[in-house]
């Protein structure tokens, strides 16, 4: 009985240590523009932060209104997509991320002012 006892804690030990689940993160800031419908040099019109629903795979966070946002992820290679009412479309980015790693990445989105 001992020894089936200690051949199943080694197995339970053996499960929970070194899993290949080590988490990672995918961090950064979801950008528009153009902002301003006639460029004028001397004047900027910087890209702005906005707020958007940030995905990768099967996880998925909400930039606020500083377009940030950070998604903890297994490790592996994904297509980051973010979805805005303030943005006709957003331009995915292909990311790989290691274990115990954290990426960052900016996603541009148009605005659709021309």
């Amino acid at each position: 009985m001992r020894a089936i006892l200690a051949v199943l804690a080694i197995i339970a030990a053996a499960s929970c240590g070194g899993s290949t689940d080590a988490s990672a993160v995918i961090e950064g800031v979801v950008l528009a523009g153009p902002q301003c419908p006639v460029m004028q040099q001397g004047q900027p019109c910087p890209d702005e932060p906005i707020p958007a629903e940030v995905s990768a795979g099967r996880y998925s966070a909400r930039a606020g209104a500083d377009g940030g946002f950070s998604l903890e992820v297994a490790p592996g290679t994904y297509e980051v997509t973010a979805t805005s009412e303030r943005a006709m479309s957003c331009d995915p980015q292909r990311v790989t991320v290691a274990p115990q790693a954290t990426t960052t990445i900016t996603i541009s989105c148009d605005t659709g002012i021309r």
